[in-house]
């Protein structure tokens, strides 16, 4: 037996605990930040981007402004991902 088969969850409980999640996460707000605190991104918990804050001495420095749009998407998604584990927990017991 595989360890997957030793965790076998029914479809239909499963099915439960990820609406349950889904509706936990809905109305929750991730907010991520570049490295120079230039860029915050506003994420939902369905990882919707809700809205980009760009302080205006970046508008002149095109390349800088990649960077750090990228940077504060990533940490916002890793935030993210670190809620939906953490719910997850919560409704696994752990």
């Amino acid at each position: 037996m595989s360890d997957l088969e030793a965790y076998r969850i029914p479809k239909s409980v499963l099915n439960s605990i990820l609406k349950k999640l889904e509706k936990q996460m809905k109305d929750k707000e991730i907010r991520g930040t570049s490295k120079d605190r230039a860029v915050i991104v506003v994420i939902s918990g369905s990882f919707q981007v809700l809205s980009v804050q760009i302080n205006q001495r970046l508008v002149k420095n095109p390349a800088q402004l990649e960077n750090s749009v990228a940077e504060a998407v990533d940490d916002a998604l890793q935030k993210g991902i670190e809620l939906l584990k953490t719910e997850a927990q919560k409704l696994l017991g752990n």
